[in-house]
């Protein structure tokens, strides 16, 4: 067997001579033209045959990429080659050597050799080829690339390159590269880098591609969708660093302490906190894509025309023969569109009464995308028309209560944004019928509808219906027209300041104390009104049949308040802490105790309860004696309360128990063991009982 030299094993072990050659370039420069020329003369032979899967020929190409940039004279025309390559073979290729290419492109670009404005479209035609694998590599690399050329500073020249080749790329005819150029623009919308209203525009024109799949694609980026799926990439992302990492620590744990492992794992540690402070950092501030359109109401009238079949899109696709999914999220952009600009649309109010049926497919989406439709200036008599559709198929006595309950609802929302789509013969009907209806879904909502036209227009409502509060303002009150827009023409307290100026004389030092107590007389004054204010919100709510909850609330927080008194009076008492002989001469009331303190606290509430009502509404006479005659017999109540104690004296417990609820005696003994006594003891206490009245009573049981 013959020896052979270094210099023949060398040239066979590519791998090694890359590594010489990386080292000491000028000596091996020969041996790198002898290498290249073996890569021209395979690259003849593999011209013949693209199909021919050729490791020798791959090998080579991964050897000349790696060292090329050591020899950019000899190696000039490699990067031609490869291009041209994937560009007119690309399809036809071997799996590997399409890898082994792309590669070495990918390679040639990191080190600049290749210009962005090269690889980009090459690799875009890449997309048609049939390797999933191979289109996902492309679209991250692409994403990558564009990143990095924009990570100092963004560079807008080539970005409205890209932007402009990106509108060619998805209008291309292949479904599969027109949806992955979109992603790819999606992509770098969301990281903040083609943030701007061109890639918006281009991506709301892919919306009428004729494929669905593109489609669909660009549906979900303006809907909001692809950005829930990122977040839950993102999460995946997160979950597999952490496990990583916990990988690391067990090795650590088990195996021999080194330096090298620690070194690994406060790597590991670092770099996971480094990624959660990107994911923590706030994002920058962005507009949605549907305020960077150019011309939304073209926009949506395009949609809709294209939803309808009318040809408006100049596709020729109707709705038939538009999957229901897809229909479905055109109508959610329409509906967003009119709601985010202010659209006029009536067709599109008639377009989705046929879909507002109990049993339609995703109905509760089609109600949602009839409120987020709504707004201020919506024909009235378009609106008016979709509630009556809604009320007539959701809202009757063969209704289930779920459907019940969703039809108010909606019909609750469309009027919050459009007060004058509601009929008043409609809504007399909706809340006599359903106000006091047996299960608490309908109820509940039917309420909801008479608390918001409180509110909104009081005068729609029943006399019955319209509450304390809104009754008292009726005569004020002044309905909303259409159109109308409501101007703030002043800031809110700035009457308090024009009174301090006017009382405190300009420039005086001396007045900083009068003026200082002007500010907290007009607070005190501001506080007394609130405070009037929501007391009569208070009563309101207890005189509407549809806010008892909020009654119920009121009281309890009466009693804590007077409870709070109580125990504060009972402390002062313990404590003997006696008032000054100032208030002791000017006090000439007898003493009270607790309960007839609280008495006279809720008659002074309710004094300036009717002195508030009687200032908003002093036509109210029969409230107002009716209030004057309560406060009488209260007062009186605590005189004869007084006179009463005197004369008798103390009080036992058994006496005092009858005056209090029965939900505060029903865990006593006495209670309990009345409800747990058998038959046969309490027909002895029956007997006994009437045994003590037959001889005059339990004193006289002797």
């Amino acid at each position: 067997m013959v020896r052979r030299s270094r210099n023949e094993i060398l040239l066979e072990n590519l791998p090694q001579l890359q590594n010489m050659m990386r080292r000491d370039r000028d000596s091996y420069r020969e041996e790198f033209i002898q290498q290249y020329q073996h890569y021209q003369s395979a690259l003849e032979m593999f011209k013949l045959d693209p199909g021919n899967d050729d490791p020798k020929f791959q090998e080579l190409v991964n050897f000349i990429s790696h060292v090329a940039y050591c020899y950019p004279k000899e190696s000039a025309g490699f990067a031609d080659d490869v291009c041209g390559l994937l560009a007119t073979h690309a399809t036809a290729l071997a799996p590997d050597t399409r890898k082994a290419l792309f590669q070495a492109v990918i390679l040639m670009r990191n080190r600049n050799t290749l210009p962005s404005t090269t690889v980009l479209p090459l690799f875009f035609k890449l997309f048609k080829c049939k390797d999933k694998h191979l289109r996902a590599t492309l679209a991250k690399y692409i994403i990558t690339d564009i990143k990095t050329q924009n990570r100092p500073t963004k560079n807008n020249a080539l970005n409205k390159t890209l932007q402009s080749y990106m509108w060619t790329v998805i209008s291309d005819p292949d479904d599969t590269t027109a949806k992955k150029a979109a992603e790819v623009m999606m992509s770098l919308y969301r990281k903040n880098i083609w943030d701007d209203a061109k890639t918006v525009n281009i991506l709301a024109e892919t919306c009428f591609s004729p494929s669905m799949k593109v489609t669909a694609t660009a549906l979900a980026f303006f809907l909001g969708r692809d950005e829930d799926n990122a977040d839950s990439d993102d999460e995946d992302g997160k979950s597999e660093n952490e496990e990583e990492l916990e990988q690391l620590r067990h090795q650590n744990m088990r195996n021999k302490k080194t330096k090298a492992r620690a070194h690994q794992l406060e790597r590991a540690q670092a770099s996971l906190r480094k990624k959660q402070r990107q994911r923590e950092m706030p994002d920058a501030v962005k507009f949605s894509a549907l305020q960077l359109l150019n011309d939304p109401s073209d926009f949506a009238h395009k949609l809709f025309g294209r939803i309808k079949g009318s040809g408006a899109s100049g596709k020729g696709k109707g709705s038939s023969k538009m999957p229901f999914e897809v229909r479905l999220a055109m109508i959610d952009l329409i509906g967003r569109l009119i709601g985010a600009h202010g659209l006029l649309m009536p067709n599109f109010y008639d377009y989705l009464l046929p879909y507002l049926r109990p049993h339609q497919r995703e109905i509760t989406s089609i109600l949602a995308f009839c409120v987020q439709a709504t707004h201020e200036l919506s024909p009235p008599d378009a609106m008016e028309q979709l509630v009556q559709t809604i009320a007539n198929h959701f809202v009757w006595n063969n209704s289930s209560d779920q459907a019940i309950t969703a039809g108010l609802n909606t019909i609750r929302h469309i009027c919050a944004r459009c007060p004058l789509a509601m009929d008043e013969t409609l809504l007399h009907g909706l809340i006599d019928d359903y106000k006091k209806f047996r299960t608490s879904g309908p109820m509940n909502a039917a309420r909801s509808l008479i608390t918001l036209y409180r509110d909104v227009n009081p005068l729609l409502l029943k006399k019955k219906d319209r509450g304390k509060a809104a009754t008292l303002g009726i005569k004020e009150f002044v309905p909303k027209q259409y159109g109308h827009q409501k101007v703030q023409d002043r800031v809110d307290g700035g009457d308090l300041l024009a009174r301090i100026e006017e009382l405190q004389p300009d420039g005086s030092d001396a007045d900083s104390e009068s003026g200082s107590d002007v500010v907290s007389e007009a607070e005190a004054e501001a506080e007394a009104d609130s405070d009037a204010d929501s007391d009569a919100e208070a009563d309101a709510n207890s005189n509407g049949e549809a806010d008892a909850n909020s009654d119920d609330d009121a009281e309890a927080e009466s009693d804590a308040e007077d409870a709070e008194d109580a125990e504060s009076d009972a402390e002062s008492d313990a404590d003997g802490t006696e008032k000054p002989e100032a208030e002791a001469a000017t006090s000439d009331e007898p003493k009270l105790s607790a309960r007839e303190r609280i008495a006279a606290r809720k008659a002074a509430r309710l004094a300036r309860r009717m002195t508030a009502a009687s200032d908003d509404a002093a036509d109210d006479v029969e409230e107002a004696n009716r209030g004057v005659v309560q406060i009488t017999k209260i007062m009186a109540g605590i005189k004869n309360k007084s006179t009463y104690a005197e004369q008798r004296g103390s009080t036992t417990n058994r006496e005092k128990s009858k005056g209090k609820s029965f939900m505060m005696m029903v865990h006593k003994r006495s209670v309990t063991g009345k409800a747990k006594a058998s038959l046969r003891h309490k027909q002895q206490q029956l007997r006994a009982h009437i045994k003590r009245q037959k001889i005059g009573g339990k004193g006289n049981s002797n």
